[in-house]
């Protein structure tokens, strides 16, 4: 009952242009993956509405932030889900050919934080870019994942792989 209700209203936001969807699709395959959307705001000012403490969702706003300029740079966003180990990719963002995997984190600074969003990534065996975003001025990066500070990301041109060194 609450499911159908809830829906129904995330369909009027949709349609209403207030927040954008983002199916769930397996990553080898790219088949949908269960039932729910993940939503994201057109106005992060919605996310203090919905969840809260602006300071402790910042890793919400980031996450958010990033969606909206993928979307803004003409891709299909949704959210990847490895079936082997149940790890989620925040994005995977297709244009014509051109695919991308992003993770987006505050830091990676924590041992246990940078096993977690590198796992998810090094499980995808494509040869397509995979990065991992966050607010680290520290260059993470490894085996071919690239590590890169949030706001380079957000002003860099509007290409599908950024062609700076983050």
């Amino acid at each position: 009952m609450y499911h159908e209700l809830i829906s129904k209203y995330m369909s009027a936001f949709r349609s209403s242009f207030l927040y954008y969807n983002a199916e769930f699709h397996t990553v080898k395959g790219g088949g949908r993956f269960g039932q729910t959307d993940k939503y994201y705001p057109v106005d992060t000012g919605l996310v203090a509405l919905t969840k809260g403490n602006m300071s402790e969702n910042y890793s919400s706003l980031l996450e958010n932030a990033v969606f909206l300029e993928l979307k803004r740079r003409g891709f299909k966003v949704s959210v990847g889900k490895n079936i082997g180990d149940s790890s989620e990719i925040d994005f995977m963002a297709v244009k014509g050919a051109e695919k991308l995997y992003v993770q987006v984190t505050a830091t990676l600074m924590d041992e246990n934080t940078r096993k977690r969003e590198f796992h998810a990534l090094e499980t995808v065996k494509d040869n397509f870019p995979k990065y991992i975003l966050s607010m680290d001025r520290h260059d993470f990066s490894r085996d071919g994942i690239r590590n890169i500070y949030i706001p380079d990301f957000l002003i860099s041109e509007l290409s599908t792989t950024p062609s700076y060194k983050g």
